[in-house]
């Protein structure tokens, strides 16, 4: 009854103390940097009185802050640092060449003989920074961080798993080996045949399904005819659209600490599993051996070590999510910015870029720093970052820098075709991240995108009035919806 009593009197001194611990933490690592610094005060922090808490130099604000300079914060116990700038984000991103990409060798794999650095370098690292990704995307190659020391093959390593998905998937998209392995561009063209919207109506679901069909197809050499023993396909899509958000909810919630069975949002990301698993499962069980997808597995099973069908189940889940959600979501703010534009032609190639410049899917992303790392404050001094801050790129923010685009706020097609001089540096353009961890898929996404686009702009008049600013913000950024008039060119020419 006494320790009982005991531990009911220790639980206030436990609920206060270990947060103030674990925020103090935070500060003193970024006490020495020069730079603006926030400090968000969770609960009961937040309850102290405001001497108290300036006496522990826990002051919510420290120096000037600017969303387009460099700036630090303490947020729910972990020390980040604000990345708004181009130079800043290619010291984070790219501060080592990327591991090169492995030759040909006659063993069953390809992969490097050798065994890979136990840690890779900031850049390449996602770390802790991804670890509320791990119910979705396990570990598949978009939060995989290294081999581990214990693994007795390097074919287990984010290098390996990579290099087989280059080879397998996203390499020469556009040649054909075999009937099972259509181009991408065929694909396109056959799911864009049976696409055939109707007016008015909400294009950001339609997109999805449309994404997910060109997908389908090219991975796995047939069309997609939904099976009864999966879920129905709008339902597995409104699943991967609400897990977006919730990862990101939960990575920002006081609970991130605990496992995520515990949590809210982690409990419904597993509910959403049972929606999303399946039709990973289905692919992995269906595919052929001669199709895109069927050999990447073949060789994942010939050349990683052990039962690799979950490391499998964690890449096609994530192969099928990147697919959708990154495609119609820019297909959507695309089509969102050509309903406010005049009539006249467009230039597709131009609009998808400054779609991509303005309205990035990916707003941001999240490197731990490794070791410390100097970055450019201003044009006459450095900052010196420890190692163990969580370092956020803002892709957005240097997408709508001043320093980097005249006018950066309006969407301006012809800064890329005949007014070049609003573009003041053209190496300010990361929609797909920079470095050895940038989009896998880019150029699978970009040609998708390009077409669709190309697609939607020549056969329709688009009207209406979607905003693109009304958004749900997850680890990606999607409009709320994207309500448009579709008229036929042709009916508007007659």
């Amino acid at each position: 009854m006494l320790s009982f009593l005991g531990l009911l009197s220790g639980l206030p001194l436990l609920v206060l103390g270990a947060p103030l611990l674990l925020t103090l933490r935070c500060h003193l690592l970024l006490l020495a940097v020069p730079l603006p610094t926030r400090v968000h005060l969770p609960w009961p922090l937040s309850r102290l009185p405001r001497r108290l808490l300036e006496l522990l130099g826990l002051r919510s604000e420290r120096g000037k802050r600017d969303k387009f300079q460099l700036s630090t914060a303490t947020y729910y116990f972990r020390p980040l640092l604000h990345v708004p700038t181009l130079e800043a984000a290619r010291a984070v991103l790219s501060p080592a060449k990327p591991p090169p990409s492995p030759g040909p060798s006659s063993g069953p794999s390809s992969a490097p003989s050798s065994a890979p650095s136990p840690t890779l370098p900031t850049g390449l690292q996602k770390g802790s920074a991804y670890d509320n990704f791990a119910s979705f995307t396990g570990s598949s190659v978009f939060t995989c961080p290294d081999s581990s020391p214990a693994s007795p093959r390097a074919g287990d390593s984010w290098r390996h798993k990579r290099h087989e998905l280059l080879k397998h998937v996203f390499r020469s998209p556009n040649a054909s080996a075999s009937p099972l392995q259509p181009p991408l561009s065929a694909a396109i063209a056959t799911s864009l045949a049976s696409f055939d919207p109707p007016s008015p109506a909400d294009l950001l679901p339609l997109y999805q399904a449309l994404t997910f069909g060109i997908s389908f197809l090219y991975l796995l050499g047939r069309p997609f005819a939904q099976p009864a023993s999966l879920p129905p396909l709008r339902t597995y899509l409104c699943a991967l659209t609400r897990i977006r958000v919730l990862v990101l909810e939960q990575s920002r919630s006081p609970l991130f600490l605990l496992p995520a069975r515990l949590t809210p949002a982690g409990r419904e990301i597993g509910r959403l599993m049972e929606v999303a698993r399946p039709y990973a499962r289905h692919v992995l069980e269906t595919a052929p051996a001669a199709s895109r997808i069927g050999s990447f597995i073949l060789s994942c099973r010939a050349s990683m070590s052990g039962d690799v069908t979950a490391y499998l189940l964690d890449e096609v889940t994530t192969l099928l999510f990147a697919s959708v959600d990154t495609s119609a979501g820019t297909l959507s703010f695309a089509t969102c910015h050509l309903a406010a534009l005049p009539r006249a032609p467009v230039d597709v190639d131009a609009h998808v870029k400054e779609t991509l410049r303005l309205t990035p899917v990916a707003e941001f992303v999240v490197r731990p720093l490794v070791e410390p790392l100097s970055l450019p404050a201003s044009p006459a001094a450095a900052a010196r970052v420890p190692a163990g801050v969580q370092a956020c790129v803002w892709i957005k923010l240097v997408h709508t820098n001043p320093a980097y685009y005249a006018r950066p706020q309006e969407f301006l097609p012809e800064r890329w075709t005949t007014r070049p001089e609003l573009v003041l540096e053209p190496g300010a353009f990361l929609p797909f991240g920079l470095g050895g961890r940038a989009c896998v898929g880019s150029a699978i996404g970009r040609q998708v995108v390009r077409e669709v686009f190309g697609h939607v702009a020549g056969k329709y008049v688009v009207g209406g009035r979607p905003d693109y600013r009304d958004v749900t913000r997850g680890f990606t950024t999607l409009p709320r919806s994207v309500r448009v008039t579709l008229t036929p060119r042709a009916a508007v020419a007659a």
